[in-house]
This record gives C-alpha cells, sequence and structure tokens, in this order.
C-alpha cells in the first residue's frame, strides 16, 4: 500500500487511484461507481462499476483507514485509525469512582506497574470483567477484591486457585484488613498497596 494525501487531506492509495476518491469532481459526477464506496453495514468496497461486490482487503485490514462522516448538512471526511490490539476496557475505567489509593508491582516490568484503586470494590484477575486485569497464569479468572469501605481496607480471596498471601503470612488468607504499604501476593504477581485520600487520613 501507498497511500498519499490530496489537497483536501484525503488518504488514499495511489496504486488503486489514479486520483482521490474522496474528492468530488465532474468525471465522478458523469461516472459515479467508477470509484470504490465504503459500505459501512457490510464492510465491503464496490470496485469497478458497481456490477458486483468485491472485498477489497487492503481497505479492511485491521489498521487501516475508514474515512468519510456527515456532519450536518455538509460532508466531510474524518479519519479514523482502528487499533487492532484494543480490547474491552476495564470496568473501573468505565464509571468513575473517587480514588482511593494504588497497587505497585514490579514483577512484570521491571519499570513497574501501577493500577488505581477507587472507593468501593476493586476486583482484582485474569479476566476483562476485573477493574485491575493481570495477564499471571497462576492467578484466578477473579482471584480477589480489594474493597474500601470509609476508613477500612478490606482484602478478599475470592476462592483463589492459588491463594491470596499478605505481608510475611505462610498461610493464604480468606479475608483481612489492610494498611498502607501491605504486600500482597497473588499467584506470581507482588503488589504494594499505597493508600491515599481520606483512607489515609
Amino acid at each position: 500500500m501507498a497511500y498519499q494525501k490530496c489537497k483536501n487531506g484525503h488518504a488514499y492509495d495511489d496504486k488503486i487511484h489514479a486520483a482521490c476518491p474522496y474528492c468530488p469532481s465532474a468525471e465522478k459526477e458523469a461516472f459515479a461507481g467508477n470509484y470504490a464506496e465504503k459500505s459501512v453495514d457490510t464492510e465491503e468496497t464496490w470496485i469497478g462499476d458497481g456490477s458486483e461486490p468485491q472485498l477489497d482487503t487492503e481497505a479492511t485490514l485491521a489498521g487501516d483507514y475508514i474515512a468519510g462522516q456527515e456532519e450536518g448538512d455538509a460532508k466531510t471526511d474524518r479519519t479514523m485509525y482502528v487499533d487492532p490490539k484494543a480490547g474491552e476496557m476495564p470496568k473501573a475505567q468505565k464509571a468513575k469512582r473517587k480514588l482511593a489509593g494504588w497497587l505497585i508491582s514490579f514483577t512484570w516490568d521491571e519499570n513497574g506497574d501501577g493500577f488505581p484503586l477507587y472507593f468501593g470494590k476493586n476486583e482484582i484477575g485474569r479476566v476483562h470483567a476485573n477493574d485491575i486485569i493481570i495477564n499471571d497464569p497462576a492467578m484466578s479468572n477473579h482471584h480477589g477484591t480489594i474493597l474500601f469501605r470509609g476508613s477500612d481496607v478490606i482484602l478478599n480471596d475470592d476462592l483463589s486457585t492459588s491463594g491470596t498471601y499478605v505481608n510475611d503470612m505462610s498461610k493464604p488468607v480468606d479475608k483481612v484488613m489492610l494498611k498502607d504499604n501491605d504486600l500482597i501476593k497473588m499467584g506470581q504477581t507482588l503488589f504494594k498497596i499505597k493508600v491515599i485520600g481520606e483512607v489515609a487520613l
């Protein structure tokens, strides 16, 4: 693919199109259908004279550009990048809650990972149904929950397979009160909790 930009700023593949397919021209108005029109519903691209649909694989690959939006009465072309790696957003990012602390870990990244904790329940595990998602094969899908309730910080193990450990405890815990700087081990991941805001006062 060799993308070019026309004078109006539209990106198009100059190996497929001799001129920008998005810009209006007298030739296009006279011979409508001799340029590519992307179908949003079917994700097929009509090529040639429009007699039969053909799938434009280059245009529909993840990460390619999708252009064309209606805004008011005037048609404006917008360019949008589709990230093929984008997954479902964790629950904590969907609903805004008050920040209460952080979990810090250096287990998987030597530079450190930080995970915000919010008032209420903070579910931790391997799947996207959790607030904090850790790709640790030794963790359960729903491993544990940290609950901020008033001035209390409570850790619950959610019947995980490998258990949850706090500080230097040799036995896994089912439910325990946490304080600032406590160490928590879930699976192979070691966290330190930092309590902030009203809870830390």
